[in-house]
């Protein structure tokens, strides 16, 4: 499949230089991880059923034989496929859990001070978590259901998505059904943000018209989200933002760190080169670097945030024939 592997970024005693490597050797290597690694990425649910194939060595073996690329760069492709971010099912149900017990139960404790010598303190934090609070999407994104289950919250019968809601609804009809439940402060809950062009206007929305504490918990956040929601934290005093889990720069190929990695800077050039080839005429909001030219290198087992490279997602439309990895399934038509 390959002429051979140079591998990009490998450990020498001098930094700026790879330490050399027998090339089937490096190959073989990653051939195994990505074969150990191959049954959770074959879990990928847009890519569970036709046209495109659901196993996922046969997605890597279409991707990286992609037409028209040369040896250099399918060596390229195989090895960031295993740089890829990708986060499992399994993994999203320990965040629904984190985010339980984590910045929900923090949040609840500052709102009402309440203290560990408390003779109530474990039954009251039950009631509040279990009783009076309400936890909503902000997109249907985010399968609620399953945050509910795996908290064991019942008793709650309406967990709508809140941007459909802010396009359709009243805030009035929502802050009549807090009342008539007994539930006195909203957790907003997304699975990704990157940007947070789409969830700050429904944030916005809800504080401005539901006038009640609101927790707005990322399952996975990127910088650029965190810092416009710290500024609104400023803004709203009864606003709070927690992100379940924060990625870091290693998850950018556009972060200043990915500038000494020889890896993500080689993918970054690539994803410039090759962009005319996956999407066709140019988009001043979906280039090289994915949506908001992000760069992120993220994957979810339900889907691949558009703020990913598109070199990773993008399924092309005829004439173009571009065989994604992990394929996306978006909103829009591409």
């Amino acid at each position: 499949m390959f002429e051979g592997h140079t591998p990009y970024g490998n450990p020498s005693s001098d930094p700026g230089r790879p330490r050399p490597v027998r090339p089937e050797e490096n190959f073989n290597d990653l051939l195994l991880e990505l074969y150990y690694f191959s049954e959770r990425f074959s879990q990928f649910v847009p890519a569970l059923y036709p046209p495109n194939p659901p196993h996922f060595l046969d997605r890597l073996v279409n991707w990286v034989n992609n037409r028209g690329l040369t040896s250099k760069q399918k060596r390229l492709l195989f090895e960031f496929a295993l740089r890829l971010l990708y986060f499992t099912f399994e993994d999203f149900i320990q965040l629904y859990r984190n985010t339980f017990i984590g910045p929900v139960t923090r949040w609840i404790i500052d709102e009402l001070a309440l203290g560990l010598g408390d003779p109530d303190f474990a039954a009251r934090i039950d009631r509040e978590r279990l009783r009076r609070t309400w936890y909503c999407p902000v997109t249907d994104s985010m399968v609620i259901s399953e945050f509910y289950h795996a908290n064991n919250i019942s008793g709650i019968d309406h967990r709508p998505a809140f941007r459909p809601l802010s396009h359709f609804s009243s805030a009035n009809r929502l802050k009549e059904y807090m009342n008539r439940m007994g539930l006195v402060r909203l957790v907003l809950i997304e699975d990704f943000v990157a940007t947070g062009v789409q969830s700050i206007k429904v944030v916005r929305w809800a504080l401005k018209g539901l006038k009640c504490p609101v927790l707005f918990v990322p399952l996975i956040s990127c910088p650029e989200a965190l810092a416009k929601f710290r500024r609104m934290e400023r803004e709203y005093s009864h606003f709070t933002f927690e992100p379940a889990f924060s990625l870091d720069d290693s998850a950018f190929v556009t972060s200043p760190a990915s500038s000494e990695d020889p890896l993500l800077v080689a993918v970054r050039a690539f994803a410039n080169k090759v962009h005319p080839r996956i999407a066709g005429k140019p988009d001043p909001t979906y280039g090289p670097l994915g949506f908001g030219d992000t760069g992120a290198i993220v994957v979810l087992f339900s889907n691949t945030p558009d703020n990913t490279l598109p070199l990773v997602h993008h399924q092309a439309r005829p004439p173009r024939t571009w065989k994604p990895l992990f394929p996306r399934v978006s909103r829009e038509t591409s």
